[in-house]
């Protein structure tokens, strides 16, 4: 078995020039949902970091 055989092929990810507001409504629709803690960031289609539900709900508190 191989990874390909279980990776997740439409992944649930964040861009990198995504408003705060934006991400705050994915964090409280999707990954709460399917129970993500983590969302790709990406631009360009390329991989550039990682957020989390923490990370996001912490930024909108500060404002």
């Amino acid at each position: 078995m191989k990874v390909r055989d279980i990776m997740s092929i439409n992944a649930v990810r964040i861009f990198k020039g995504t408003t705060m507001a934006e991400a705050a409504e994915l964090a409280a629709s999707t990954m709460a949902v399917k129970k993500m803690r983590r969302l790709p960031v990406v631009k360009s289609g390329k991989l550039v970091g990682t957020v989390s539900r923490g990370d996001i709900c912490k930024a909108v508190l500060k404002g």
